[in-house]
């Protein structure tokens, strides 16, 4: 336990200096191997960890533009980790994993819509614990995104609520519906992708 929180006090002391960092043009691989450690172990010292996923998800929001791809990248699969977890909620990390969509970081995309997926598939499997209300709080999720019809994170929200509908895991008539408004959206890759899904051209996953 003991080297568990000098290792939780050197990663907290470090993340203010990679925060002030504004070039982002080097990673830390020192950094990047304690947070690892730390979020592997994070289920043993849920206590201790409390603060790590808003202390995680902070660092993401306010430095996304700054922050070295190498560092995004492993901030992003921790957190995903602690999802994983089920230390942290999706009602914490969603909104700040879809804010990350806006950068030019395919790499980072592919990991969050398919652990949003790979979430969804979880939720529905036979047993699968606190799955209705999942299901229900990533819906309501991707719904709002679509109403807002912001072009990036629409087209991002759309390739997963496909991707589900392909699965045969969301294919009630509420996203079917959802997905028909898309057919007036004002933005053209909208609008052309909705098109291609009701005339049962659905893109692959691997198409993002």
């Amino acid at each position: 336990r003991d080297e568990f929180l000098t290792q939780l006090r050197h990663f907290e002391a470090m993340t203010k200096t990679i925060s002030a960092n504004t070039a982002g043009d080097h990673s830390n691989p020192q950094y990047l191997a304690i947070l690892q450690y730390i979020t592997h172990v994070a289920h043993c010292y849920q206590k201790e960890c409390e603060a790590l996923p808003d202390h995680l998800l902070e660092t993401l929001k306010k430095t996304k533009h700054n922050l070295h791809s190498d560092t995004r990248l492993t901030m992003v699969n921790c957190v995903i980790m602690l999802r994983n977890k089920g230390i942290v909620t999706p009602e914490k990390t969603l909104p700040v994993l879809f804010d990350l969509l806006e950068l030019r970081d395919k790499t980072v995309r592919r990991v969050i819509l398919g652990h949003i997926v790979g979430d969804m598939r979880r939720a529905h499997q036979p047993g699968a614990k606190n799955g209705v209300a999942l299901n229900r709080t990533v819906q309501n999720f991707l719904f709002n995104i679509m109403a807002e019809d912001d072009q990036t994170q629409a087209r991002s929200a759309m390739i997963v609520m496909i991707d589900l509908y392909r699965r045969h895991i969301w294919s009630d008539n509420k996203t079917v519906n959802v997905l028909s408004k898309a057919c007036f959206s004002k933005h053209a890759r909208i609008l052309r992708m909705a098109l291609h899904f009701f005339l049962m051209e659905m893109p692959k996953f691997s198409s993002i």
